[in-house]
């Protein structure tokens, strides 16, 4: 008989408090695409300088999100085992987000240091609170559907986030105005972490509570093909839409305006650059949202969540292309299409993330343990790589073609800048698109991993209740069953409490009390134990 998976249904306030958090998130990841022309512009360093210092910061921080990701798996409190990252790791993150874009008086070998020393640290921090915060997706609600429309919230708050940022930041005229701009988004950032923190809780536990191998944990992680085609496209993603969402500062200044004063209309109005940019941000954010609606409404429910994806890079990269032909004094042509291109691959992200938690299911229906806060890791540490390649390419790119903050472009430079800007995206999405058809997890094997799962943890909480009927009928006690299993008294009380066996455990307590308690698992589980029977 085909088991019906158990809903975990999250009510509006708990998915609005956990959208909170990536909004919370994004107020410190949406400074990401202003740290360029932050350095270059503001704080008087060098476009090669800024794009080294980029790619020698952020590489070795991206590979820091695997072992936070195993650390975070390993972690055990009354608080489960990633939201206390996120309640210790807000402060510190929102302190280091300042001093990052804080800018003393220093020479220019001083900036290189400080520079370099802020803005990894910010980086850890970010890791530390963002790799845990990724992993709560897969442990809020064991409900694949509900995990899909969680992470819609999640992509739609992170939107306003990132909206907040330009906000704040970007109407900054000289240094000390952009410093207190990032003050203001970090306060809030840290706040709504917060908020994050208590107004959420884990659900999914493990089918086994045991104490995962890191070897085995790596090895599975390794050969698990859906998570690495993810990770590349991923990857590729991060690529293809952060050196649009860099180079948009550059583009609006350098290239639609040209000139350090005013210089465009839009709908009659005078703008600056700055003023245009937040104009291109606002535009994304919104059309963001929309594009997030429009596939969880309508497409998801119809087509493979991978299709979609691969529909998004084939028409954003159109649109991409054909930013490279738009005239730079046609304002409204550059809002158009920044619109379809936001429109396109807005919602690439939300999916991404709704798939990262199929793959912890399927990994944990094959391999027979829970590695989520890994695999997540894997999925923060493409994000982080691909932002480094990002960021610091166009920036080296731009510095060798002999760019100069705050001086106007010639039109060779231009051609460089919106070469750039248009046209190098399009080969992340192509290479993206080819891991995308080796991604092997359809809707089918997505459901029947959920209803198997939940029939293991089911049939485990059937069989720690037979287990209490069967030790008060034997007048068996709690301390005597622990001694006669070598198992730690607490730790079997809690096994009998919450029924997540190691189905090892499980056939010693067969043994102890002489009944088979595997008689509540199905056929189709049973292997589980008997595999193990040979180890003890």
């Amino acid at each position: 008989m085909k088991h019906k998976l158990q809903k975990q249904k999250l009510s509006v306030w708990e998915k609005r408090a956990y959208g909170a958090g990536d909004m919370g998130s994004n107020l410190f990841w949406g400074l990401i695409p202003f740290t360029a022309i932050f350095y270059t512009d503001y704080f008087g360093i060098s476009a090669i300088a800024t794009g080294a210092m980029i790619l020698l910061a952020r590489i070795p921080a991206a590979f820091l999100a695997i072992p936070i990701g195993i650390f975070a798996d390993r972690t055990k409190t009354k608080y489960g085992h990633f939201r206390p990252w996120i309640l210790y790791g807000a402060l510190p993150l929102a302190l280091f987000a300042f001093l990052a874009h804080l800018t003393p008086g220093f020479t220019d070998t001083e900036k290189l240091v400080y520079a370099y020393t802020t803005y990894f640290l910010f980086l850890l921090m970010y890791l530390v609170v963002n790799v845990p915060y990724e992993a709560f997706l897969g442990v809020i609600s064991a409900d694949p559907n509900e995990r899909t429309n969680l992470s819609a919230y999640k992509m739609i708050f992170a939107q306003l986030g990132l909206l907040l940022v330009g906000v704040f930041v970007l109407p900054a005229a000289e240094q000390s105005s952009f410093s207190n701009g990032v003050l203001y988004a970090a306060i809030l950032g840290f706040i709504l972490l917060i908020v994050c923190f208590f107004f959420t809780r884990e659900r999914v536990k493990p089918v086994k509570e045991e104490n995962n191998k890191l070897s085995e944990d790596l090895r599975d992680l390794i050969k698990n093909k859906p998570c690495i085609m993810l990770f590349i496209a991923g990857f590729m993603l991060t690529c293809f839409y952060m050196i649009h969402d860099l180079m948009i500062p550059y583009y609006a200044k350098y290239y639609v305006v040209n000139q350090l004063e005013i210089s465009g209309q839009v709908f009659g109005f005078d703008v600056s650059w700055q003023r245009f940019t937040i104009v291109l941000i606002v535009i994304d954010a919104l059309i963001t949202i929309a594009a997030i609606m429009i596939v969880k409404t309508w497409l998801v429910s119809r087509f493979e969540k991978k299709n979609i994806w691969i529909a998004c890079f084939v028409f954003a990269s159109i649109f991409s292309a054909l930013f490279y032909f738009i005239p730079g004094d046609n304002l409204s042509m550059v809002m158009l299409f920044q619109a379809l291109f936001t429109l396109s691959i807005g919602s690439a992200g939300f999916l991404m993330f709704s798939m990262y938690a199929d793959v912890v299911d399927n990994s944990e229906v094959n391999t027979e343990r829970r590695a989520t806060g890994l695999i997540y890791s894997s999925a923060t540490m493409s994000h982080n790589l691909g932002a480094a390649f990002a960021l610091g390419i166009p920036l080296l790119l731009l510095g060798v073609a002999g760019y100069e903050a705050n001086q106007n472009m010639d039109e060779d430079m231009q051609q460089q800048l919106r070469l750039i800007f248009a046209l190098l995206p399009i080969l992340f999405a192509i290479i993206a698109i080819i891991a995308l058809k080796f991604y092997n997890l359809d809707d089918d094997t997505i459901k029947k991993n959920a209803e198997t799962l939940s029939e293991v943890k089911e049939t485990n909480t059937n069989a720690a209740s037979a287990i209490r009927e069967k030790m008060n009928e034997q007048g068996v006690t709690i301390e005597q069953l622990a001694q006669q299993v070598n198992c730690d008294r607490s730790k079997l009380n809690k096994l009998l409490r919450n029924g997540n066996f190691d189905p090892v455990l499980l056939l010693k307590i067969s043994m102890a009390l002489e009944t088979d308690f595997f008689a509540y698992y199905s056929d189709g589980l049973r292997h589980i134990a008997e595999k193990q029977d040979d180890t003890i």
